[in-house]
């Protein structure tokens, strides 16, 4: 089985649109926030900004290797 992602302390779940964060109180009490609710919507945003930075870093390591290869793009 597949490990979920996390974001900020919470596990996205993207096939039930929702972040999840376990209380870690005695009564173990789940907290879920909706991707549609205001609060779940800027946690997505924020996700999604991160995603793009990693994105955007990975590409311009591979950018010198392709130079190497393949020359400059015109």
């Amino acid at each position: 089985m597949a490990e979920l992602p996390r974001f900020k302390g919470y596990t996205i779940d993207y096939r039930l649109g929702e972040f999840r964060r376990m209380q870690p109180d005695p009564d173990g009490v789940m907290e879920c926030i909706p991707f549609d609710r205001y609060v779940g919507q800027q946690l997505l945003y924020e996700h999604i900004i991160q995603l793009y930075d990693e994105l955007l870093a990975a590409n311009h390591a591979l950018i010198p290797y392709f130079m190497d290869e393949f020359g400059p793009l015109s």
